[in-house]
Order: C-alpha cells, then structure tokens, then sequence
C-alpha cells in the first residue's frame, strides 16, 4: 500500500497492531522476569513472537520505501 493510501475502514495497518502487541509483550515480560523459575517458559515465547512482529514491522517498512 502506497503511503499516500489509507486502509479500508475497520483495518488496522498491520504494523500499528505489532506495536501494540510489542508493548503488550514488553510489558508482559518486564511482570514476570523477576519470578524465573515459573516465567522462563512464557518469556521465551513472548520474546519469539516480539521477533516475529518486528519482521512485520520491518517488513512493511520496507515496502513503503519501495513505492
């Protein structure tokens, strides 16, 4: 999508939803980093899909810059 365009109503530009969900998932980790023992688990896979959003993100990122 050209910057110049915007989304049909209702749709939420990918990348604005991995931000969101980035600071939900921050957030998330900052809570539980202090009880490692039971948190080890979700905090790796919450980091795996911060990953996962910043591909988006950069992914977008790099389509606009090609248009």
């Amino acid at each position: 999508m050209r910057k110049s365009e915007k989304p049909p109503v209702g749709i939420v530009p990918a990348a604005i939803v991995s931000r969101a969900r980035i600071q939900d998932l921050a957030a998330a980790i900052e809570r539980y980093a202090g009880n490692y023992d039971t948190s080890i688990r979700h905090i790796k896979k919450w980091a795996s899909e911060i990953l996962k959003h910043v591909e988006i993100i950069e992914g977008e990122s790099e389509d606009n810059n090609n248009e």
